[in-house]
C-alpha cells in the first residue's frame, strides 16, 4: 500500500463514502462495498495554518486520511455551491432558506467558496459569518484587501434582512457603509462577522455589522440599508 505524505489546507472537502473510504477528489469508480453518502469538510482547530497529512491508497481508486500534528475535525454537513432555484426562494421564508443553506440541503452561494467563508448561525433578524483571511486576498500594502471585509459585512447585514422576510418576498442592497478599525492579516486567524436587523418596514430595512476575531477583537462595522422586492 503506498502512502504520500503532503500538505492539505484547512477547509478542503473530502467525500465519504459508505464504507469508510474518504477521499479528496470525487471517485470515478467505487468499490463494490460503497456508495456515495455525503461530503465533509476539514478545518483545524489553529485556523489559517497547514496541516500534514498521510494519503493512504485504497483499491488504487480512493484514498483515506489520516490527520497528524494538527486537531481537525469534519463538519456534521455537506457543502454545495450554486443559485437557490427563483422557484424554490419563492416559496419558504428569507429564515427557512438561509437556513436550509446553513443546513446544506440548499446550496450556499459561490462567492463563500471563492473567499472561503461560510454562515455559521442565523435566527430572525441575526445572523453569524465565519472565514478565515488569507494571503491571496492581500492589497499591495501588505494586508488582506478591504473588500474580503466588506464582502463578510455585506453578507451579514444583508441576510439578516433576509430573515425577516416572509415567503414571496426578497431584497437588495441599497447602500453599506463599512468602517475599517484595524488592519487584517493572514495571522489573524478565523474572524467572525455578526449581523443585526435595525428597523425592517415594509419597503426599506436597515441593519448592521461588526467582525471581530476569535479574541473578540473589533476589526470593522458597518450598516447597510436594503430595499424589500415581492417576488
Amino acid at each position: 500500500m503506498s502512502v504520500f505524505v503532503g500538505p492539505l489546507r484547512v477547509h478542503n472537502y473530502c467525500w465519504e463514502l459508505s464504507c469508510g473510504v474518504k477521499t479528496d477528489r470525487i471517485p470515478s469508480s467505487l468499490p463494490a462495498s460503497c456508495t456515495f453518502m455525503r461530503t465533509a469538510t476539514l478545518f483545524a482547530d489553529t485556523i489559517g495554518r497547514e496541516a500534514e497529512c498521510d494519503f493512504e491508497a485504497v483499491r488504487d481508486e480512493t484514498c483515506t486520511w489520516s490527520l497528524q500534528g494538527e486537531s481537525m475535525s469534519k463538519a456534521d454537513h455537506s457543502i454545495r455551491y450554486g443559485v437557490v432555484p427563483p422557484e424554490t426562494a419563492k416559496k419558504v421564508s428569507g429564515l427557512e432558506l438561509l437556513r436550509a443553506i446553513m443546513e446544506g440541503t440548499l446550496p450556499a452561494p459561490p462567492i463563500q467558496q471563492t473567499l472561503d467563508f461560510r454562515l455559521v448561525e442565523v435566527e430572525r433578524g441575526h445572523t453569524i459569518f465565519a472565514g478565515i483571511p488569507k494571503f491571496e486576498y492581500y492589497n499591495p500594502i501588505g494586508s488582506v484587501h478591504g473588500g474580503h471585509t466588506a464582502a463578510l459585512l455585506d453578507s451579514c447585514m444583508a441576510c439578516a434582512v433576509h430573515s425577516t422576510l416572509e415567503a414571496g418576498y426578497s431584497y437588495t442592497t441599497l447602500e453599506i457603509k463599512i468602517n475599517y478599525v484595524r488592519a487584517i492579516t493572514s495571522d489573524t486567524g478565523e474572524v467572525r462577522a455578526e449581523g443585526k436587523v435595525i428597523n425592517s418596514g415594509k419597503r426599506i430595512a436597515t441593519a448592521e455589522g461588526r467582525l471581530f476575531d476569535s479574541a473578540g477583537k473589533l476589526y470593522a462595522h458597518g450598516t447597510t440599508t436594503c430595499l424589500i422586492l415581492s417576488l
